[in-house]
């Protein structure tokens, strides 16, 4: 059975470098990491002339991986000890705003002393085409790792069950011949462990897999720094600035802010830093997400009633934009979904915080340190 997880929001990929258009000739699968010093030595002259960047980059090559296997043996790199945790590769599949998920293929209890672990080869209804654009034709299948509290005692990562760790890394399994740019990569058919981002930039080392335990909720981060400038054409002297919950915006008006400065501009500069937990009627589930959550907008407001605080009877002058974008402030106690934890996991963020730019538009992101600091307000912004 397969599950579609959509993500609320998404984190902007790099912008992949040009690739050469020429078609390559398919890597051999008889290769070996250690001894690849005489390989191909009754190749005719034209793939000799490869020779020494295939060698050269088969040098470089220390993966553990075996390109003549479909069964490998791993071990996981997780920071501190997990007691009572299983560490699972699930299949999933991108998918628009999020991803499918599928089969669990490996789940078993943790151990960081031993860490050693099997993978079969995947069902032939679980390879797909992975990258038609830059690989046309090239089938596989993708695992999420993750490191779970196994609540029912079924080993699996069930819905509602807490997600400590996902990511950086996933597993990838390659059926047939790769491209030589993939095998230059250090990429073999059969298993692989790369990074979670799906660039297929270059493959991991089997004997060190980093699953990052960034998703204990004891862990999450309870600070929080938005801020930038006024943009519009208004003088924004006298304006206020606040963190508005998104239940006040749609008509919850007994709802507290989490900040509220009246006299919030400072020669066209704003900030707003957040301090701790959200208040609880703050939080809701929020089906997209897959999570609880609270969600507060930053504002800029005319203060028109003067009783010190912002209010449904103040004018919202503005929203906080990213590029053209409205932002808002989500905090996240709990990861309890396998979409949420890949996309957490594919950021490298924590729970807690986070500020994202277009919530609940077409292109959600999240923002790293440098972008949350350079908002702008002004009239054109809004939700």
């Amino acid at each position: 059975m397969r599950v579609l997880f959509l993500s609320l929001f998404l984190l902007l990929p790099a912008c992949p470098d040009d690739k050469d258009d020429t078609a390559a000739d398919p890597v051999e699968g008889d290769t070996d990491t250690d001894t690849d010093t005489d390989t191909d030595t009754d190749a005719d002259s034209d793939s000799d002339s490869d020779s020494d960047s295939d060698s050269d980059s088969d040098s470089d090559c220390d993966t553990d991986a075996d390109g003549d296997s479909d069964v490998q043996t791993a071990k996981f790199d997780v920071e501190g000890e997990w007691a009572d945790t299983v560490v699972s590769a699930t299949w999933f599949a991108p998918d628009g705003e999020g991803i499918v998920v599928g089969e669990t293929l490996l789940a078993e209890p943790y151990s960081s002393g031993r860490g050693l672990h099997m993978f079969d080869v995947p069902a032939d209804e679980d390879l797909m085409e992975l990258d038609a654009e830059r690989y046309p034709g090239l089938l596989g299948a993708r695992y999420l790792l993750t490191l779970h509290l196994d609540d029912d005692g079924d080993e699996l990562p069930d819905s509602g069950e807490t997600i400590v760790a996902a990511g950086p890394s996933m597993l990838v399994y390659f059926a047939g011949d790769l491209p030589v740019e993939l095998g230059e990569a250090c990429y073999y058919p059969g298993w692989n462990a790369t990074s979670l981002d799906g660039e297929f930039t270059r493959a991991e080392p089997f004997w060190q897999i980093p699953l990052s335990a960034d998703l204990w909720p004891g862990d999450a981060v309870t600070t929080a720094s938005v801020g930038g400038t006024w943009a519009g054409t208004a003088d924004p002297d006298g304006y206020g600035v606040a963190a508005v919950p998104e239940g006040y915006l749609d008509g919850d008006t007994s709802l507290a802010t989490v900040h509220d400065q009246t006299d919030g501009f400072d020669k066209g500069a704003w900030g707003i830093s957040l301090d701790g937990v959200p208040p609880s009627d703050h939080v809701e589930r929020i089906p997209a997400l897959g999570a609880d959550a609270a969600v507060e907008f930053p504002v800029a407001y005319e203060h028109v009633n003067r009783d010190g605080q912002y209010t449904s009877d103040d004018t919202i002058a503005g929203f906080a934009c990213h590029d053209g974008d409205p932002t808002a402030l989500l905090y996240i106690a709990e990861a309890t979904e396998l979409g949420l934890a890949w996309r957490l996991g594919s950021a490298g963020a924590s729970l807690g915080w986070l500020p994202v730019a277009d919530y609940g538009g077409e292109a959600p992101r999240l923002l790293d340190a440098d972008a949350s600091l350079a908002l702008e307000f002004s009239e054109g912004c809004q939700r």
